[in-house]
């Protein structure tokens, strides 16, 4: 049996295990939207009830 190295494999054709793949963008899957004020009022709505009824203080969210 003979172990096979990196200068092998990669005669071989096999890619270095290391190389990144290029990744497609999440954006290119849709187009943004504006939301109606009913809409955003509702979210906002129900992230202000979740904290509360999970008792999580305000404080541990980070305003970007």
């Amino acid at each position: 049996m003979e172990e096979e190295t990196v200068k092998d494999s990669e005669e071989e054709g096999e890619e270095h295990p290391n190389k990144k793949l290029k990744q497609t963008n999440v954006s290119s899957f849709f187009e943004p939207k504006k939301l109606e004020k009913r809409k955003i009022e509702n979210i906002n709505h129900m992230i202000t009830k979740t904290f509360v009824i999970c008792n999580i203080p305000f404080n541990i969210v980070k305003n970007l």
